[in-house]
């Protein structure tokens, strides 16, 4: 699997506002330096180009809906001009060997582009890793965070091939600065797996890494990723389904409990040095957290219903005698 002559490259589709601004936090890491690292081909897709406030980006890393601005955090609102041009975005920024849909979970845009972007990949058999960010901060936020988790199910059942997902939320605990640096980093870990340049770790390893319902018991689902470093445990309850790990020569890669599957990469002796110190690495896929997130949310709208319906109307200050004009003024 060495390739000695160039870079892989990994696609990140960049979607909607969330999407667009994590991709500018990666522009700089666009271009590997070491071959133990690819490239980050990164597409900004969304409806407008208000998001666009970082350093200029080429028009052809960009696709815009034409005739759109937004859509105001109503996902119903371009969700049917956004279906029509899936397809074509695909054909003109192609997938790679791993595909990464960067998007918020509860906005307008970006929570319908790429479902729909990995609805699509899936169809043609491609791998791909979805990095969500959720927030409960409002109604609407809440809502829209629920029924994206709930397409990315249906869409599931529907390709009959898992999802993977690395899922945060946004919270006064855990701030956009951090959920952005945590998302930055899951990146560049992942550049480094789908290198190409981890003896005896293949595509065909990788590809059946995340479509684990190949090599296992487990049943296609939406499952989580989670990285684990060095002296670190996991903390994603439920089952690990599939565990894809990074060493070095004369390092221990076996797991407690066993796991049903696990690829294991040996880092190249000549990776930069931030690489060979932060092994063993390991990319666990589990089946967690998406039941509690269900629950969490559901909760918070069962909360937020009770409130509206306990909310007392004020009284009118228009009153049956006032006589308003033809343009509303009370005289």
């Amino acid at each position: 699997m060495n390739n000695k002559t160039s870079n892989r490259s990994l696609r990140i589709y960049a979607c909607g506002g969330a999407g667009v601004n994590l991709g500018q936090l990666l522009e700089k890491n666009r271009t590997s330096t070491s071959e133990s690292v690819a490239n980050l081909d990164i597409t900004y897709v969304d409806t407008s180009r208000s998001n666009m406030t970082g350093q200029p980006v080429p028009d052809e890393h960009v696709y815009l809906f034409d005739g759109l601005d937004g859509s105001g955090k109503i996902r119903r609102e371009n969700h049917q001009e956004i279906a029509k041009r899936i397809r074509e975005i695909v054909q003109t920024h192609p997938p790679h060997e791993l595909n990464i849909i960067v998007q918020s979970l509860a906005g307008g845009t970006g929570s319908v582009i790429g479902p729909s972007l990995v609805s699509e990949l899936l169809d043609k058999k491609q791998a791909v890793i979805v990095l969500a960010i959720g927030s409960a901060d409002t109604k609407l936020d809440a809502e829209n965070t629920l029924k994206s988790l709930k397409s990315y199910e249906a869409i599931v059942e529907m390709r009959q091939a898992p999802v993977t997902m690395v899922y945060l939320q946004n919270t006064k605990a855990n701030k956009r600065e951090d959920v952005n640096a945590a998302l930055v980093s899951t990146v560049l870990s992942l550049a480094v797996l789908f290198s190409g340049h981890n003896r005896e770790l293949d595509t065909k390893d990788l590809f059946n890494f995340l479509n684990f319902h190949v090599p296992t018991s487990f049943e296609p689902q939406l499952a989580h990723l989670s990285l684990v470093g060095p002296d670190e445990h996991l903390a994603a309850g439920g089952h690990v389904i599939s565990v894809a790990t990074l060493v070095r020569d004369g390092q221990d890669s076996a797991l407690d409990p066993i796991p049903e599957v696990q690829f294991v990469g040996y880092v190249a002796a000549d990776a930069p040095q931030p690489i060979v110190e932060n092994v063993p690495l390991h990319f666990y896929i589990t089946d967690g957290i998406f039941e509690d997130a269900n629950k969490a949310l559901n909760k918070t709208l069962a909360d937020l219903v009770a409130q509206q319906e306990a909310r007392v109307s004020r009284g009118k200050i228009l009153s049956d005698s006032d006589k308003p004009t033809s343009t509303g003024l009370v005289l």
